[in-house]
């Protein structure tokens, strides 16, 4: 019945009630030997211990850390001598005394012959003495109330997501639902926050209106006239007037010709031709413009010569696209004003026409 990982604590009081603390410890040395002048000490194992002037606290070495538990002695690059040893501490110090271990200090290491005898008392012989400095302090608690219980919530089964399929009708804005639950004895069934929209879609619904005959495009297909590869001519001829035509000239390929008369057309036929054609030339030099600016900078150009105020310029801004613009003032051969503002990107170098001469 959690919805959340609950906290537990583990306790056993006839090993809790000693009050042992149990702490990891990092030593650091610059001598080999640890300070204890005894060329045979390389390190520590199980028969030794810890004491602290400056705090109080003592214990006895239990074993390492780490996968190995036997203390092992390491050497930095420095040169610095490291080793981490698990200490539990006497009797009822921990607790209620409250001494710990401080960090950053230095540490008295005791070296003994023999190791205690359980449920005797402290008769061993002290072989060596040497400091060390603690760098690292690790508090694991009191025995018997350190268990370490990670507890997680969910199973097999747990709800991660819904899909609304037939959302129903009569719902309430943030109304709570209950979801129905799974036989399993252990379920627990879940409550879901409603949030409505103003439309919503069950499985089957329509993604265009196509298919709807209703609409402009609405007619069902025969894989004929009524198909995405077909079209249709709407003409004042019949078609056979133009099939053969079309067929050849404009026709895509894999497509179905259909052509529709028209009655009649509101075409204008009357043609007005005229005999004089006027000529393109390209100017001299080239033209700059800029983007939002009104004016054109000629360079090597004669503007003078080619265009006139209130006449038109032609600016070729990339091959073959070109732009004529209305001049407003022609004040050099190489600058001249326009009547309209450069919209488009700045050009900095480009060819500039003008007409000139007829063709008859």
């Amino acid at each position: 019945g959690f919805s959340i990982a609950p906290t537990v604590n583990v306790v056993e009081p006839n090993i809790s009630i000693l009050g042992i603390g149990e702490q990891y410890i990092t030593l650091e040395s610059d001598d080999i030997n640890w300070g204890t002048a005894n060329s045979q000490v390389n390190g520590l194992d199980t028969n030794d211990a810890l004491f602290q002037v400056s705090t109080g606290a003592s214990g006895d070495v239990k074993a390492g850390a780490g996968p190995n538990l036997v203390p092992q002695s390491v050497v930095l690059a420095n040169g610095t001598y490291q080793t981490t040893v698990r200490i539990w501490q006497p009797f009822l110090q921990r607790e209620p005394g409250n001494i710990t271990f401080a960090n950053n200090a230095t540490v008295t290491i005791k070296k003994f012959e023999t190791s205690v005898i359980p449920g005797e008392a402290d008769s061993r012989t002290t072989s060596s003495v040497g400091t060390a400095k603690i760098v690292k302090v690790v508090d694991e608690g009191v025995i018997g109330k350190n268990a370490k219980i990670t507890p997680s919530v969910g199973a097999n089964g747990t709800v991660t997501g819904l899909r609304v399929i037939d959302s129903g009708f009569s719902y309430s804005q943030n109304e709570r639902v209950r979801v129905q639950e799974s036989d399993h004895p252990d379920a627990t069934q879940a409550v879901v926050k409603l949030t409505l929209n103003n439309i919503a879609n069950s499985e089957g619904y329509y993604s265009s209106s196509r298919s709807h005959v209703s609409t402009k495009r609405g007619y069902i297909q025969d894989s004929n006239f009524y198909q995405e590869f077909s079209y249709q001519v709407v003409a004042p001829l019949a078609l056979d007037r133009y099939k053969e035509i079309a067929l050849k000239l404009v026709h895509p390929s894999g497509q179905r010709l259909f052509g529709k008369y028209q009655s009649h057309s509101n075409v204008s036929v009357d043609i007005v031709s005229t005999a004089n054609n006027s000529t393109r030339v390209q100017g001299s030099g080239t033209a700059a413009l800029s983007n939002t600016t009104f004016n054109i900078v000629g360079t090597s150009t004669s503007f003078l010569s080619n265009y006139a105020n209130n006449g038109t310029i032609i600016i070729e801004v990339s091959p073959k696209q070109y732009y004529s613009i209305p001049l407003n003032i022609v004040s050099s051969d190489t600058l001249a004003n326009t009547k309209i503002q450069w919209a488009a990107d700045g050009v900095a170098t480009a060819n500039v026409y003008y007409t000139t001469g007829s063709i008859s």
